[in-house]
Parts: C-alpha cells; structure tokens; sequence
C-alpha cells in the first residue's frame, strides 16, 4: 500500500512539474510571438542611400514670366526606405512694379535653408514609385528695397514719394507637404509636393513689412508647390 501510494504521489507530482513545464513554454512563446508582431521588419538596409537633387518649379515659372523665385538644392538620406531626412538651401529674389511705375518693391537675393524629414508609406515595396508626407522649418534672412512710397496720416495733406532702401529681414516658417516620388531611370527620380506653409514670424522692420520671402513665396499666400529631380550617388547598392 505505501508503495502504491508513493508511486501515486510521484506521477502526480511529475505530471504538475510538466504542466508548469508546459505553461512556462507556451508563456515564452507567447511574449516572443509579441515581440515579433511588435518588431517591425525592414526589407532594406537603415543606410539605404543618399540623394541630391534640386528644385526646377520656381525655374520654370520663371521662365514663363514669374518676377520672383528660388534657386534651391537640397540633399536627403535615406533610412530604411522609410525616413527621409532632409536639408536644402537656396537663394531667392524678386520684384513687383504697380501699373502706373510709380511704386516699386524689390526684393534682393537673399538666403533660406530648411530641414526636416519625409515619410515613405510603402517602405518595403521595390515600386517605381510611392506616396509620401513631410515636414520641414524654414528660415530666410533677405533685403527688400521700397520706392515711391506715399504718406497720408488723415490730417496733413498726403506726402512723398518716399524710399526706403534695404529694409532687413528675417522669416520663419513651417512646411507641411504630401506628394510623389517616381524612380524614371537608374539612380535618377523625380516628384512633386504640394505644401502648406503657416508662417511662424513674418520680421517686419519699424517702417515695413516684407513682401516676399525667399524660400517661402509671396507674403500671405501659404501655399506652395515643389517639382524636384533626384540622383542618388552611388555609394550604395
């Protein structure tokens, strides 16, 4: 009988060793199972390339009879496919005459830079192309030049004309973007960006406002678009 009564207790007791066994594996296979829904798998390499480009909107609507621009280049890293961080720089004038001649804004070249960072959200495709968000923050530091201004202070008879040359500026902004990106021969791409820019500080002087932003645009239009070109050097497969 404490034979039989010990063999019993023994197989009792192997069988709870083997379900807290059991529980302990299926346990650890459950947080690993966690931790590779929770891990995300990148198809590419986190240093996948790096690209320069340069931006041919502000060119081409020059050409077709714009009074102001930009010249901007810009270089980018990619990482992952995935995250694209960004710097470009760039110069950018312009003028403006009224119909009568008699008033003149003029704009010196002066120079931006922006930074930020682009999201790529088919990172694991081999697509051509894809769609992708961004933002950015600028800032611009520039002259504007003002003649043939008029004074009237509702009480003396109206003045002038006046000028006010080399009026200094300096411009803060935000750029908030959504384009498309498409890969058209080897290591070359192009896309464009439509772009929302809220202006942060405009700059103005104790006599004016500015008038136009490089990098930004018009003062008060908060919209802008982008057409760049890419090359991604060939650093890396």
């Amino acid at each position: 009988i404490i034979s039989l009564f010990c063999c019993f207790s023994g197989a009792a007791n192997a069988q709870q060793r083997q379900q807290k066994t059991m529980s302990q594996v299926n346990a650890e296979k459950q947080i690993k199972k966690e931790k590779q829904v929770n891990k995300t798998e990148y198809k590419h390499p986190l240093i996948n390339g790096l690209l320069v480009g340069v931006n041919i909107a502000d060119p081409l609507l020059r050409a077709l009879g714009q009074d102001y621009g930009t010249w901007e280049a810009l270089a980018e890293l990619n990482m992952h496919n995935r995250f694209f961080p960004e710097i470009s720089m760039g110069v950018g004038n312009g003028k403006s005459i009224s119909d009568n001649e008699e008033f003149k804004v003029e704009c010196k070249p002066g120079f931006f830079t922006k930074f930020g960072m682009n999201y790529n959200f088919t990172f694991n495709n081999d697509n051509a192309g894809y769609f992708f968000i961004g933002a950015k923050y600028g800032i611009s530091t520039y002259k504007t030049s003002y003649q043939g201004l008029n004074y009237n202070d509702g009480y003396w008879d109206p003045s002038g004309p006046y000028n006010l040359p080399d009026q200094k500026f300096t411009s803060h902004w935000l750029e908030f973007g959504f384009g498309i990106r498409v890969n058209i021969y080897k290591n070359i791409s192009m896309g464009w960006c439509l772009q929302w820019r809220p202006l942060l500080k405009q700059g103005s002087t104790e006599n004016a406002d500015p008038w136009y932003i490089p990098g930004y645009g018009v003062k008060g239009t908060g919209y802008g678009i982008n057409y760049n070109i890419y090359y991604q050097l060939p650093f890396f497969k």
